[in-house]
């Protein structure tokens, strides 16, 4: 018996590719309910999330995670703070399944143990994931990446303070109703080296949300 119905799988389409044939799509879908079965085993012996019914999963980590991947620039990312892994490994699955290219990306947080739970979990996925064990502000890519996301990773002061113009792109998911606030702190403080915008995303079913994308861009690069 599938894990996610026939009426959510057609639901969590209108993130996909409008082009993508009914093979890829069926081969995504069991993928992440196999991922999704195993990330739920796994959290039962490490804290990855407080969300513990596979189709919340399905709809609060996966689908909120590809909301904005219209907006996401196709090459390598930094996903800041991963934590349990996500955005990093739905925007993975996603770029395996539907996208050419076999851009990496980084989870990158401060938790080891963390870090290699989802690493030994994603492995026989054959994602384009690396794991860098670092704080943020303190971690440095070995080579130039497209962008970083962040998901859940700390208040807006904390975020903000932490912008330099190592990355070209900064991606915050947040919920529409923090944007002023998040506009009104980098008024104040970044608007002259970086350029601000927001971008409104649809909102989760099942009443679970309106959501919005911040993306950052440094006004002059390294």
């Amino acid at each position: 018996m599938s894990l996610i119905s026939a009426e959510d799988r057609a639901l969590f389409s209108n993130v996909l590719p409008e082009n993508a044939d009914s093979a890829k799509k069926a081969a995504f879908f069991e993928e992440i309910e196999s991922y999704i079965t195993n990330f739920l085993a796994l959290n039962e012996e490490i804290n990855l999330t407080s969300i513990r019914e596979p189709r919340m999963v399905f709809w609060k980590h996966f689908y909120d995670s590809l909301l904005p991947i219209q907006y996401l620039p196709l090459g390598d990312l930094v996903d800041w703070g991963s934590g349990g892994g996500f955005p990093a490994v739905p925007i993975a699955f996603y770029r395996k399944h539907f996208c050419d290219a076999a851009n990496m990306v980084t989870l990158l947080d401060s938790r080891a143990k963390k870090l290699s739970a989802i690493s030994k979990l994603a492995l026989p996925y054959k994602l384009n994931l690396s794991y860098a064990h670092s704080r943020g502000e303190e971690y440095h890519p070995s080579k130039s990446v497209c962008g970083v996301t962040f998901r859940a990773v700390a208040p807006p002061e904390k975020c903000l303070s932490w912008l330099t113009n190592e990355y070209p792109k900064w991606f915050f998911y947040i919920s529409p109703d923090q944007v002023t606030a998040w506009n009104s702190i980098f008024t104040a403080k970044f608007s002259k080296k970086f350029n601000f915008k927001s971008i409104s995303l649809p909102e989760l079913p099942f009443e679970l949300g309106p959501r919005a994308l911040i993306e950052i861009i440094p006004t002059k690069l390294r």
